[in-house]
C-alpha cells in the first residue's frame, strides 16, 4: 500500500505544537509500518528538512512561497486547481493521501483522503483572527472537512468542536490522542540563564494562547508583593507580540517577564525542568503537547479550564481561571502531587492509530466527490453543499 503525507504547508519553526505533532508522527511511521510504503511531499525548499528521515521525499518543483501563491489561488477561486501539483502526486500512485494541517492543498487528488483536523479557533474566536485569516479559513476548513473520506482529531473535545460545526462529519471522524516521548527528568539539566525562581509559558504569541490575561493576573500578583518569580517565554513572535510587548511598561512588567523567541527542543525541555511551574493559559486547544510533556518531567503545570486540559489528566487544583490571580497565587503555592491523571498515549501509539486509520480509509477504494468550495459564510453542515460522501 502506498501511503502520501501532504507536507507542503509545513513552515519549519512556524507551526508551534503541529510541528512537533508532525515530526513525531513522521520519526514513527517507520517503526509501525509492515508493509505499507510511505512518503512525504514537500516544496523543494522544505525537503532538505527531512534529509535524514527514513521514508521517502517527493519535492515539488515549486518553493514555499509559490505553493502558498497556489493555494491562494485555490481557495479564492473555485474553478481554479493546481494541476501540476495534482499531477505530481498521481505519478506517486498513492492509495490515500494524508492532509496532517486541516485543509487541503491540492484539492482535487484520485485517492481516498485523510484530514488532520487540530481545532477550529477561528470559528470559537474569530476576533482572534485577521480579515485575511478569517476569509481563508473560512473558505478552505469548512470545504476540506465537507470533502475528505475520513477525519482525525486528537481529543473528545476537539471532535465535538468539529461536530458542532460541521454535523455531517461525526460519522467521519477517528480520535487519536497525540503521544509523549519518554523523557526522564533525570537526564535533562535545569536551564541556566535564569537568575531565580520562574513561571514558563511555551508557546507562539496568538491572541488565542491569552499572553494578555496571564499579564494582567501578574501584574496583579506584582502589586500585592506577591510574585517572587519572573515570567519567562518561548514561541515565535509573531505580530500579536508587538502588542503585548507595549503592555508591558503599563503593568509595570518589564523586568519580570521575558520572551527568548523561538528556541529548539531541548532548551524547552531544559526551562521545563528549572522551572517553578508551567502556565497554560490558553482559550483554545485541540490538545496540549507541552502540558503532558511538562507533566512527564514532573514540573507541574496550571492550565486553564479548557475542557481538553481535563481530558488530558491536569488536576483540577491546577486547571483555574486565569482573571483570578488570587486563584493562580493558590495554584503555585499547591502542594498536591503534579502527575497527571491520566496515562498520555506515546508517539508509537499515535503512529499505529493514524496509520490504521489510513488503511481502512485505502481499503474502502471509493472515489472522494469533488465539489465546489463552500462559500465563507456555509460554516455548518445543513449549508454544505451535499456531497455523497463515504462514511467510514
Amino acid at each position: 500500500m502506498r501511503i502520501l503525507i501532504n507536507l507542503l504547508n509545513f513552515r519549519p519553526g512556524k507551526i508551534g505544537g503541529t510541528e512537533t505533532y508532525l515530526r513525531e508522527l513522521i520519526g514513527h511511521l517507520p517503526g509501525v509500518a509492515k508493509n505499507e510504503r510511505i512518503s512525504l511531499v514537500t516544496s523543494r525548499d522544505v525537503a532538505r528538512h527531512f534529509v535524514d528521515s527514513p521514508l521517502e521525499v517527493v519535492a515539488v518543483p515549486y518553493t514555499t512561497a509559490q505553493i502558498c501563491g497556489l493555494r491562494f489561488l485555490e481557495t479564492a477561486a473555485g474553478t481554479f486547481h493546481a494541476r501540476s501539483i495534482e499531477a505530481a502526486i498521481a505519478r506517486t500512485q498513492p492509495d490515500v493521501i494524508l492532509y496532517p494541517q486541516q485543509s487541503m492543498f491540492p484539492k482535487s487528488v484520485s485517492c481516498p483522503s485523510v484530514l488532520v483536523t487540530h481545532d477550529l479557533y477561528h470559528l470559537t474566536f474569530p476576533d482572534y483572527c485577521n480579515a485575511l485569516q478569517r476569509w481563508f479559513r473560512n473558505r478552505s476548513y469548512p470545504a476540506a472537512i465537507a470533502s475528505a473520506d475520513h477525519i482525525l482529531t486528537a481529543s473528545v473535545s476537539a471532535r465535538r468542536t468539529i461536530v458542532d460545526y460541521v454535523p455531517a462529519a461525526a460519522d467521519r471522524i477517528s480520535i487519536v490522542p497525540h503521544g509523549i516521548r519518554e523523557l526522564d527528568a533525570r537526564c535533562i539539566l535545569p536551564y541556566e540563564g535564569i537568575a531565580g525562581p520562574y513561571l514558563y509559558y511555551p508557546a507562539v504569541t496568538r491572541p488565542h494562547k491569552n499572553h494578555e490575561l496571564l499579564f494582567h493576573s501578574v501584574a496583579a500578583l506584582c502589586a500585592e508583593g506577591r510574585f517572587p518569580y519572573r515570567l519567562i517565554l518561548t514561541g515565535e513572535k509573531t505580530k500579536h507580540w508587538q502588542k503585548l510587548e507595549r503592555l508591558l511598561p503599563r503593568l509595570a512588567l518589564t523586568d519580570v517577564v521575558s520572551h527568548l523567541g523561538y528556541v529548539s527542543y531541548s532548551t524547552v525541555l531544559k526551562l521545563i525542568r528549572g522551572a517553578e511551574c508551567v502556565v497554560f493559559p490558553s482559550r483554545c486547544e485541540g490538545f496540549g503537547i507541552p502540558v503532558i510533556e511538562a507533566a512527564s518531567l514532573d514540573c507541574k503545570v496550571i492550565t486553564s479550564q479548557l475542557e481538553v486540559f481535563a481530558e488530558i489528566g491536569v488536576p483540577p487544583a491546577y486547571r483555574i481561571d486565569f482573571a483570578d490571580h488570587d486563584a493562580l497565587a493558590r495554584a503555585i503555592a499547591d502542594q498536591s502531587p503534579a502527575k497527571l491523571l491520566r496515562k498520555p498515549a506515546t508517539w508509537a501509539e499515535c503512529a499505529r492509530g493514524t496509520l490504521d486509520v489510513l488503511c481502512q480509509t485505502a481499503e474502502i477504494r471509493l472515489p472522494r466527490p469533488i465539489g465546489p468550495t463552500p462559500p465563507w459564510h456555509m460554516r455548518r453542515a445543513g449549508l454544505f453543499p451535499q456531497h455523497a460522501s463515504p462514511r467510514h
